[in-house]
């Protein structure tokens, strides 16, 4: 009896589902921009991620908050090219980073630095955990 409880599926809501897609899509367009563009054109990572953050808020339409995970996202796309990260790295990164901007998307209001730690998290915890599972 306790064995079909614990087999019976929720419904997922297909709503979170949506943003989580949503964001981290964002997320990996900018972080993976912003490395390319660093280790490609072999300027800073500053300035690449600058260039990523204006393009992105040039484009008409955008809400803020969404323009706020594009920022956060530049951030983890400045990480070191010596981790050796590439397209499926980002990937799980953005995932990663998705679900902390959305969690932790109204927590720290009024306190700066909380995009860059979401970033720093994001690749934090796929750094440290990525040999467990490769």
């Amino acid at each position: 009896m306790k064995l079909r409880v614990l087999l019976k599926l929720r419904p997922v809501n297909s709503q979170l589902s949506k943003k989580v897609v949503l964001f981290s899509t964002i997320f990996f367009c900018g972080s993976f921009l912003t490395f390319i563009i660093a280790a490609s054109l072999n300027i800073s990572s500053i300035l690449s991620a600058c260039a990523v953050t204006l393009a992105g808020s040039l484009i008409p339409g955008v809400k803020a908050r969404l323009e706020a995970l594009l920022y956060c996202s530049c951030f983890a796309g400045m990480c070191s090219g010596e981790l050796g990260l590439g397209a499926i790295s980002f990937i799980v990164i953005s995932v990663i980073g998705a679900l902390l901007f959305i969690v932790l998307d109204d927590k720290f209001t009024g306190l700066g630095g909380k995009l860059g730690t979401i970033a720093f998290l994001a690749c934090a915890i796929f750094v440290l955990t990525r040999h467990s599972y490769a």
